[in-house]
């Protein structure tokens, strides 16, 4: 009868270098979704204030929250991995990663005005499709 090791591989203890990165990701991450909204609301909805992004820090996930007049939760960052999910709610996250804020792209190839796109959504895409 043979044995086999079966064992769970765990995350390795972030190192203050790997934190000031993800501090450093992270903020510029926060700093692109306010730019993409801003534009969009300079563009659609030129009379009302800009809204004011904050970040609230969890055990793993840090959400990004857009306040406008209300909070509302933009988007969650896992705070190991760097993957960026979908708000589903409040306190909870979609169940597929919509990007990562160490790509080259910072995670915001699938950001919209209003959160990262649905699952399947083509990048920076924009209906062209007439409205009567």
């Amino acid at each position: 009868m043979e044995h086999q090791l079966s064992f769970v591989l765990k995350p390795a203890p972030a190192t203050p270098v790997q934190v000031r990165n993800f501090e450093a990701a992270l903020k510029s991450f926060v700093e692109g979704c306010r730019r993409i909204h801003e534009e969009h609301r300079r563009e659609q909805f030129p009379h009302t204030q800009p809204a004011i992004f904050s970040i609230d820090r969890g055990s793993r996930y840090a959400r990004v929250v857009r306040a406008c007049p209300s909070r509302m939760a933009h988007c969650f960052v896992d705070t190991q991995t760097g993957i960026v999910y979908k708000a589903e709610s409040w306190d909870r996250h979609g169940a597929h990663g919509r990007g990562n804020i160490y790509d080259r792209d910072n995670g915001l190839a699938q950001m919209r005005a209003y959160g990262p796109a649905t699952a399947g959504a083509r990048p920076n895409f924009r209906s062209k499709r007439r409205r009567y």
